[in-house]
């Protein structure tokens, strides 16, 4: 395992730590300049209706524009592997659905014709 990958699974194991327990995480030496970096970026991560979207490539570009960091690949790469550990333990946290409910179909299983787009639509 490379150098930068065992990095990026500490760093992983970090941030599962630390959501699960609510310490202060022990972090690496080489990674604690990407744990403020990403707290930052978190702090104005988009939504959507069903959840957070990822920290894209384009926030990061621009946050480390507006701070004057000269910013690596390596290090997109390390805040990344955080915030899919925060993606990971957010969604793992949703409600799933009982099992023992009949849960109704995600999709229609009939064509949408004009008509039926009219009657919905007008």
């Amino acid at each position: 395992m490379s150098r930068i990958a065992t990095l990026h699974r500490q760093l992983g194991d970090a941030m599962k730590q630390h959501l699960v327990d609510g310490k202060a995480p022990r972090l690496p030496e080489a990674g604690r300049l990407f744990w403020p970096w990403f707290g930052e970026l978190n702090a104005v991560r988009t939504w959507h209706q069903a959840g957070p979207n990822p920290i894209s490539h384009a926030d990061i570009e621009a946050w480390a524009r507006l701070n004057r960091w000269p910013v690596k690949p390596r290090h997109i790469s390390a805040i990344r592997a955080l915030d899919d550990a925060w993606l990971e333990h957010f969604y793992s946290k949703r409600a799933k659905p009982p099992t023992d409910q009949k849960m109704l179909s995600p999709r229609s299983q009939h064509a949408l014709s004009p008509k039926l787009f009219d009657a919905i639509f007008g």
